[in-house]
């Protein structure tokens, strides 16, 4: 990636009239990650767990008795495999697993006692009969170094790490895939009389990946809101205009929008990508029979819905469990490293001014949401400013003298840590503005028509913008279209390499920025 420079702003996510080659088949629009490989992740991340609890139970038991007689490997690894078999055994392995959001504790504890019970069922008998059989054991009890009191406190150790392990990974898990979750929401906008052939189509399709909402009909007096579309048999409803799509958009409420128009109504089209805009949610076009305008055989025909891409989400599938699992857990191990700086930096606010620790400002989120985003106060009370209206400037006397040090190395930035484990934001992406932010006197929203294209993915911690020079206040139209182009630089050519990157140089920009105040 490089720095700024001037760009089609919405050409990495927006082609209103698409061509015919973008023709692709409604199962892999529609369909969420591979569910095998989602499995696999779950399995191999399990695994991981039990077979560091193995290492951490031993440790313990060393460090709590400096005698301890750790039970051979050999032992230490058929517990283990005996657990991931009867967690196996009783179903609780797979994207299912993942995608339902259970932990499923019980289970667990049971698949554990199973395990340990057998492990130690197999191995007590052994050592309580070799000695009266075999004399020339030194020591009776004993088999190569394994105790029976040693063996049953490792056992107890193992299961109780092991289970706290694997919830620990469940909790993860179930955070990271919560979009993947649920089925995609799709929105047709069209005429209800005409759309049966695509909503069958889209049935035969992807049943068990979306879920069909209803129709927005582009002749509201024709179908009023409510009524039910009679030309299929699924009773779909009609739920309003096209002016309804905003609410839909805004609320959050769906994932697709079809739009079955022809492509000379371009007008109504560009309408539904202009309402879209901002917001992480998939156009695709069904012209329909006959209404391609370019030779049929061109078009990829699944099940007589040839469906055209308009505007799509920057992340999609593993883009969105890889970013959301990078947040929360290289974010949860930050936290944990600068849990006494935290602490440290709360006691020195609240020594050298009055009021609260902290200080909580209303900022854009992602798809334009407004969420609290956490800062230390480095401001006296009475002058702070939680709608962000009255920019920051160099030797601002509203700054403490200990805000100025934290506003200087970004600390007072580190609370936003904590939005970033709630999901209102990431560890990497654009960074938040406050709702009363304008570039003299503009908008941020209207100094650029693509600001709200940043909007399609959770605001960041540090991003791409910041690390290549662009801090501080805006004053200018240029300076926010600077920043957009970076941002969208960022979104379009996003992979997990590119934020450690981000992550890394910030680190070097706390040490040592100078133009930060």
């Amino acid at each position: 990636m490089s720095g700024a420079a001037p760009q089609d702003f919405t050409a990495p996510f927006v082609n209103p009239l698409p061509n015919p080659a973008a023709t692709i088949p409604v199962s892999n629009l529609l369909k969420r990650p591979n569910l095998v490989a989602l499995a696999a992740i779950g399995c191999a991340s399990e695994a991981a767990a039990v077979l560091l609890a193995v290492w951490i139970s031993s440790a313990i038991g060393e460090a709590i008795f400096p005698q301890f007689p750790a039970p051979q490997l050999w032992f230490r690894l058929i517990v283990a495999i005996l657990l991931m078999a009867s967690i196996a055994e009783r179903g609780d392995y797979g994207a299912g697993v993942m995608l339902d959001g259970g932990l499923r504790a019980w289970s667990l504890t049971k698949a554990s006692l199973q395990a340990a019970g057998a492990g130690l069922i197999f191995v007590l008998p052994s050592i309580l009969i070799a000695p009266m059989l075999l004399r020339y054991f030194r020591e009776p009890f004993d088999i190569g170094g394994m105790n029976p009191g040693a063996l049953t406190l490792w056992v107890f150790l193992f299961v109780v790490i092991s289970c706290c392990g694997i919830i620990l990974v469940r909790l993860v898990a179930r955070a990271a895939s919560a979009p993947l979750a649920r089925p995609r929401r799709v929105l047709i906008v069209g005429n209800a009389n005409e759309c049966g052939g695509l909503i069958r189509g889209l049935n035969r399709q992807a049943t068990r990946s979306m879920r069909l909402l209803g129709i927005l009909d582009d002749n509201a007096s024709v179908s009023p809101r409510g009524a039910v579309a009679p030309v299929f048999g699924d009773d779909l409803p009609v739920l309003g205009g096209l002016n309804a799509l905003a609410d839909f958009v805004q609320k959050g409420k769906v994932d697709v929008v079809i739009a079955a128009l022809p492509q000379s109504d371009e007008a109504q089209i560009r309408h539904i990508v202009e309402v879209v805009g901002g917001a992480p949610v998939d156009v695709l076009l069904s012209p329909g029979p006959g209404r391609l305008g370019w030779p049929a055989a061109l078009t990829a025909d699944y099940a007589d819905v040839p469906l055209l891409r308009a505007i799509y989400p920057p992340l999609l599938g593993w883009k969105i469990f890889l970013k959301r699992a990078e947040d929360i857990v290289i974010g949860g191990l930050i936290t944990l490293l600068v849990a006494p700086a935290l602490i440290g930096i709360s006691i020195l606010i609240k020594l050298t001014s009055r009021g609260p620790v902290f200080f909580k400002q209303k900022r854009f989120g992602y798809n334009g949401e407004v969420f609290e985003a956490l800062k230390f106060r480095t401001m006296y009370t009475h002058v702070a400013d939680p709608l962000g209206v009255q920019q920051t400037a160099r030797g601002d006397p509203r700054i403490t003298p200990c805000g100025r040090w934290l506003r200087r190395t970004s600390l007072d930035e580190l609370p936003q840590l904590l939005n970033v484990l709630r999901g209102d934001m990431s560890l990497v992406g654009p960074r938040p503005h406050a709702i009363g932010t304008t570039a003299n006197g503009v908008p941020l929203d209207e100094a650029t028509p693509a600001y709200r294209l940043r909007q399609r993915v959770r605001p960041g911690l540090t991003g791409w913008a910041q690390v290549n020079g662009h801090r501080g206040p805006l004053h200018t139209c240029e300076q926010v279209e600077d920043r957009v182009t970076l941002d969208l630089e960022y979104i379009r050519n996003w992979s997990l390499a590119i934020d450690l990157k981000i992550i890394w140089l910030t680190i070097g920009l706390v040490i040592r920025d100078a133009s930060a105040y």
